[in-house]
């Protein structure tokens, strides 16, 4: 028997997305898991469902006190459906006033979304990046979900109806020049196809001073740890991130690495946990949250999920 009988069998795209149908620490919906039951087992209704029981903190415009906007610190997804249910006991798959729904942003849709799909079954992770279709010309940092069908990763967008201003949210790869991930903005910008004008046109939003290239970097290692199933919230820092402009002096060795990495969409999940741990996150460790909407600033944080 030659030694190519003994080789492995490749490892194919469907076992290596099978990774990410296990909940997270973040996306496990705890003592609620049996009401996930009730919510579709696929993007378009899962998603439905939760924009129902979310209301962004801005994009709803609706004035919430300072309380209601400290909901979008909710870390854990068994949190946020506690608040959502609290409020209102009824079925997950009712929806709820906007203004009596959970408070949080994109990144709250999308890991409602993920929980619901990996319930379910459904490969599904969370994909940090920018989207260019809020108008105005900018690129808003913004979260979406990917989900595994028919062979390829689906990248969508879990806060949105399904088709808006002519384009379909249910897969964004169809419109590559509206949604790009953050280790793609970052890569461009470091090769100079995005210069340094433009890359000021990426951020939190045209009238914040949170945007630019220690921006995107950032969210390149927030893409990192949200791919790795660390859903974080988008204002939680650790390790190298910056809190400051660029400098010409700054080690951006690791990063462009990072972000090379992610361009792969079928690197094993374990690859992507061995670089994270590369750069100092540790799932169930410690980390800061800062410049949060709800107030809090350079509060340390736990990742491990305590008991309820």
């Amino acid at each position: 028997m030659s030694a190519v009988d003994h080789a492995p069998a490749p490892i194919s795209r469907a076992q290596i997305a099978h990774a990410w149908v296990q909940q997270s620490e973040i996306t496990a919906p705890g003592r609620f898991a049996p009401l996930l039951d009730a919510l579709p087992a696929d993007f378009e209704g899962a998603s439905s469902c939760v924009r129902g029981l979310v209301s962004h903190y801005v994009a709803s415009r609706i004035p919430f006190s300072p309380e209601r906007r400290a909901e979008a610190d909710a870390r854990w997804v068994e949190d946020i459906l506690a608040t959502i249910l609290e409020r209102d006991d009824a079925p997950l798959t009712e929806p709820r006033e906007p203004v009596e729904r959970f408070v949080g942003c994109c990144r709250d849709f999308t890991a409602l979304t993920l929980a619901a799909l990996r319930h379910h079954g459904v490969p599904a992770r969370s994909r940090v990046g920018f989207a260019s279709y809020f108008g105005d010309g900018f690129w808003y940092d913004h979260v979406v979900v990917e989900y595994f069908d028919a062979g390829r990763w689906v990248r969508a967008d879990a806060q949105l109806p399904p088709v808006l201003l002519g384009v379909d949210m249910r897969d964004l790869d169809a419109s590559p020049e509206l949604y790009r991930s953050a280790s793609e903005v970052w890569l461009d910008f470091r090769a100079g196809r995005i210069d340094d004008e433009q890359i000021l046109e990426h951020g939190a939003g045209p009238d914040l001073p949170f945007a630019g290239g220690y921006y995107v970097r950032n969210y390149v290692l927030l893409e990192l740890a949200h791919l790795a199933g660390v859903e974080t919230l988008l204002w939680d820092t650790w390790g190298p991130m910056l809190t400051r402009p660029l400098r010409k002096d700054d080690d951006h060795a690791l990063v462009d690495r990072v972000a090379q990495t992610l361009l792969n969409r079928d690197v094993p999940r374990e690859t992507l946990l061995e670089l994270l741990a590369e750069t100092g996150l540790d799932p169930l460790g410690e980390m800061t949250i800062s410049l949060s909407p709800g107030g809090a600033f350079q509060q340390p944080v736990s990742l491990r999920r305590t008991a309820a």
